[in-house]
C-alpha cells in the first residue's frame, strides 16, 4: 500500500468519525429557542408546565405571607412576623418579592394603608 493510500483511508475515516460526533450531538429547541446539547443543562427538566409553575405557584413562607395579606389586607410587617414567628427581613423580602411577580401592592401608608391584591 502507498503512502498516498493510508492518508486516504485515514482521511475517510477521519469523515466517519466527524459523521459519528456529529450524530451523537443531540439538538433540542425549548420554546421555539435552538438550544445544542453541551452538557450544561443535562438532567434539567425543562417544560412549559414547569416553567410557569414557579411563577403561578407559591411555595414555603412566601404563599404564608401571601395567604396572610390575602386574608387580612391591612396587616402591617410587624404583624405578619409575630404571626408568622418569621424575622423582619423575611418579611420585607418576601413583600419584595410578591410585589416583583405583581401578586400585590400597598395603597395608603404603612401603618394605615392596606394591601391590593392583584393576581
Amino acid at each position: 500500500m502507498t503512502s498516498e493510500g493510508s492518508d486516504k483511508e485515514i482521511n475517510n475515516h477521519d469523515k466517519e468519525n466527524d459523521k459519528e460526533n456529529q450524530n451523537d450531538r443531540i439538538n433540542t429547541t425549548i420554546g421555539g429557542i435552538y438550544r445544542p446539547h453541551d452538557g450544561i443543562n443535562d438532567g434539567i427538566k425543562v417544560d412549559s408546565d414547569s416553567i410557569n409553575d414557579g411563577i403561578n405557584q407559591l411555595n414555603g413562607t412566601l404563599q404564608d405571607v401571601y395567604n396572610k395579606i390575602v386574608s387580612q389586607p391591612e396587616i402591617i410587617a410587624t404583624e405578619l412576623m409575630k404571626i408568622l414567628k418569621i424575622f423582619e427581613s423575611t418579611v420585607t423580602r418576601s413583600i419584595r418579592e410578591l410585589k416583583r411577580l405583581g401578586f400585590i401592592k400597598r395603597e395608603g401608608s404603612r401603618k394605615n394603608g392596606k394591601w391590593i391584591i392583584l393576581k
